[in-house]
């Protein structure tokens, strides 16, 4: 029986005593691999209707519907040049596999797979992958360069264009275009426009949610749930839960919970649970870190330096400039003064107001003077 036509464009999984050397001499006996251009199909219902030129499917119900068309909309010359599609394993890229698209593996592509999307594991971009989300257009502006998902589950529904996952479960649902999900769970579910999670689990519920503001999460369950539009977060659990607008938190638990807008959290569980907003803290103390209840300026530790008596430090509310002065915190209990003093010095004791003339030297000089004080 003759299963082929001219155009070698029938269906060989039913034939039984199909082998690679048959299908090979078939193929030369057409014209060879030059001039063949029809499609592939190996296994039972692959390929069964529509499959178009250059297509192949290999696998039962694989391309089975529609393999390699091109979607309304996407009609222009970058798209015409593309080839077919690839579909590989068992209903993979089962209905409506689009131009220039990949899938393999069980369920890969497995509906609506847009044009050159890749989806490679068990289940990868299966609905919807390459999706134009609404507010976006699905004309010939979009650059035929779309969504990739690999690993099983991958990028499964809504997977939109130029979106990347890789990892098991990784832009699992709605990830956002141009988003960007490595790691197990990353970015599993909405992921924002533009948004960044790499990690086991970073950014993987809500992420982001504003096109102007594109979420980042790395490390493992940093940014995991509900990080908000322009928030950052890097380190293992950083802004893990519910981080605010446009906040930083970088380092290990950094910003963990609840952190307020525009705050900014470095270091091992700085600002860990409800940090205020437009506060910052910046943390390397490992058994009491800070907190901070209120906006302001957090540091820990800071050292204590009995010897230094040359500056003492100033913030300018207005300018927000941090500046320091010759102001002694302890007034000279001699007038020959003590090593490290230096002309310009300024101290009090509550009595008297002390005035550093001359560098100390030797200890033989009189470098201090004072002026009582006196009652108005």
């Amino acid at each position: 029986m003759d299963y082929f036509n001219t155009n070698f464009n029938d269906v060989i999984g039913y034939m039984p005593d199909c082998t690679e050397t048959y299908i090979i001499d078939l193929i030369e006996q057409y014209g060879g691999l030059s001039t063949f251009t029809g499609p592939i199909a190996i296994g039972k219902d692959a390929g069964l209707s529509g499959q178009t030129d250059f297509s192949i499917a290999i696998g039962a119900g694989a391309g089975a519907e529609n393999q390699g068309y091109i979607p309304t909309g996407f009609t222009g010359d970058g798209y015409t040049g593309l080839g077919g599609a690839i579909a590989i394993g068992p209903a993979a890229g089962i209905i409506n596999q689009s131009i220039g698209t990949i899938a393999i593996g069980s369920g890969a592509g497995y509906i609506n797979q847009g044009p050159v999307g890749i989806a490679i594991g068990a289940g990868a971009g299966a609905k919807n992958q390459s999706c134009i989300p609404t507010g976006f257009t699905g004309t010939d502006e979009v650059i035929p360069a779309s969504a990739i998902a690999i690993g099983t589950n991958s990028g499964v529904e809504n997977q939109s264009f130029l979106s990347i996952a890789i990892g098991g479960a990784a832009g699992y649902t709605n990830q956002g275009p141009v988003g960007i999900a490595i790691g197990a769970g990353a970015g599993s579910n909405t992921q924002c426009f533009g948004g960044i999670a790499i990690g086991l689990g970073a950014g993987n519920m809500h992420q982001g949610g504003s096109s102007t503001g594109c979420a980042v999460a790395i490390g493992v369950n940093a940014g995991n749930s509900n990080q908000s539009e322009g928030a950052i977060a890097i380190g293992q659990s950083a802004g893990e839960y519910d981080q605010s607008k446009y906040t930083v938190a970088i380092g290990y638990n950094a910003g963990c919970t609840g952190q307020s807008d525009y705050a900014v959290a470095i270091g091992y569980n700085a600002g860990c649970t409800g940090q205020a907003a437009n506060s910052v803290v910046i943390n390397a103390d490992n058994i009491d870190p800070p907190s901070a209840a209120e906006s302001g300026f957090y540091i820990k530790p800071v050292r204590e330096d009995a010897t230094n008596r040359t500056y003492s430090t100033f913030y300018n509310k207005d300018s927000a400039e941090l500046t320091y002065t010759n102001f002694l915190a302890t007034a000279p209990t001699s007038s020959k003064g003590t090593t490290g003093d230096v002309a310009g010095l300024i101290a009090t004791n509550g009595s008297y107001f002390y005035f550093c003339v001359a560098d100390y030297t030797d200890g033989s000089s009189d470098i201090w003077v004072r002026v009582q004080v006196t009652e108005w």
